[in-house]
């Protein structure tokens, strides 16, 4: 028997809400959590699509929720997931609200020991000043392995920023670190633990543009526009919805099954306005060959000229 996902979501609600974004109207649900010492649950809804994702803070740009998977009734197959290529995300200031209660629900029973993003208040620390001092910083050559910024760059480690930062705690200078992943770009990088204990990396044609002593307001000129152009462009999905809506066309998202082995298009959603303008729509299994799915698994818009 299939499961009622709309039983499901309403019977374990602690907060709704609904974003405005590109016209769309999109309900936002803060579900309990799946089981204990867990996030609550962040479900998107889009008509009869049902989108999990991620909730966190940005240092310089808004609250947003990045989708990590896609609801289908009654199929789980374990160690894999059904996702939407490109992680839609989906940016707006009157997420804020819903985070404060996503945070607290999840603090209020757990503390803040394991929460996986930077907590509010350090990044309340960091835009009100803290202070980085160039002499923590050391040189590291061109390319090297772990690394994705393409030029010399420097780098201040965990126990730098702690030793020159007292009283400030152990714990206040990690979650920094965790903060600082939000400037990751062509030009900063934040590095975790399985790669070099938790260290701030910048390039040399950023570093050397600084002041001795510098705060993050110094360094978000130069990633600004990277940061923004990425966050735009996993936006475009919401843009595309809106768009074909706009122009009464029909929308058609592929759904696939993360799989490194053989990674596949599991599903399709489809809508379609009825006489009445009201968009309808529900998943498909498609019918393509396999090199057919290969070719348009990263290829949204030739599945739309196929319909």
């Amino acid at each position: 028997m299939m499961r009622d996902i709309n039983k499901d979501i309403y019977n374990s609600i602690i907060y709704k809400t609904r974003i405005k974004k590109y016209d769309l109207n999109i309900p936002i649900f803060l579900l309990l959590p799946s089981y204990d010492f867990a996030l609550p649950n962040v479900v998107i809804k889009y008509n009869n699509l049902y989108l999990f994702a991620d909730f966190s803070q940005h240092m310089f740009l808004d609250y947003y929720l990045q989708v990590t998977h896609v609801y289908i009734p009654d199929e789980y197959i374990y160690g894999k997931a059904a996702i939407i290529p490109f992680n839609p995300t989906l940016i707006s200031s009157e997420l804020k609200e819903a985070y404060e209660v996503y945070y607290n629900t999840y603090v209020s029973k757990e503390g803040t020991k394991d929460y996986p993003n930077a907590l509010p208040q350090t990044y309340e620390l960091l835009l009100n000043g803290f202070t980085f001092s160039k002499d923590w910083f050391q040189i590291y050559p061109y390319m090297h392995d772990y690394s994705a910024i393409q030029e010399q760059s420097y780098i201040v480690e965990f126990k730098t920023v702690y030793q020159n930062s007292r009283p400030t705690s152990a714990n206040v200078i990690i979650d920094i670190f965790l903060a600082l992943k939000d400037l990751d770009c062509s030009k900063s990088l934040s590095h975790y633990a399985t790669v070099k204990p938790f260290s701030w990396e910048i390039s040399e044609s950023v570093f050397s543009q600084l002041p001795s002593r510098f705060t993050v307001h110094d360094v978000i000129p130069f990633v600004r526009d990277e940061i923004t152009k990425g966050f735009n462009t996993r936006e475009q999905f919401w843009r595309d919805l809106a768009n074909n809506r706009l122009n009464n066309k029909p929308i058609v998202i592929s759904i696939g099954l993360f799989d490194v082995l053989e990674p596949k298009i599991t599903r399709i959603y489809v809508e379609t306005s009825n006489k009445y303008g009201i968009y309808q729509g529900g998943l498909i299994v498609p019918t393509y060959t396999y090199d057919k799915i290969q070719s348009l698994l990263f290829k949204q818009h030739d599945l739309e000229e196929k319909i």
